[in-house]
């Protein structure tokens, strides 16, 4: 089983599709609040949660071989305490999810928002 965050987004959506379509069993962390009807019409499971939440995540990755995180807050409003809750807090839990269901494998997909608009 492979645990995805950010599936709801461009390339988790991607990446969920192409690892189904492989063959691999995928859960994919989904908020509450996300538009999760393209992951519907795939074969993949749901788990609810945020990554800000620790404890759904320690629920999510139970029984995880590997986690892929590629869920991230990239947004030009959010404040800067806003995306470090997500992006730096969110991230670390993950990472502490995955320690503690013995994942094997931790994949970190970033962009290049993290070096944010030089010049601009």
């Amino acid at each position: 089983m492979c645990l995805l965050t950010g599936a709801s987004g461009f390339i988790g959506g991607y990446l969920a599709r192409r690892l189904a379509d492989e063959g691999y069993r995928v859960r994919c962390l989904v908020r509450q609040s996300s538009d999760t009807s393209a992951l519907e019409a795939i074969d993949v499971e749901l788990a609810r949660g945020d990554l800000t939440d620790a404890n759904s995540l320690i629920a999510a990755a139970e029984g995880c071989r590997f986690v892929i995180h590629c869920g991230a807050l990239v947004s030009d409003w959010a404040t800067i305490e806003e995306i470090k809750r997500v992006n730096v807090v969110g991230t670390r839990n993950v990472l502490e999810a995955a320690t503690a269901a013995s994942a094997e494998r931790f994949v970190h997909v970033s962009t290049t928002d993290v070096y944010g608009h030089p010049g601009r």
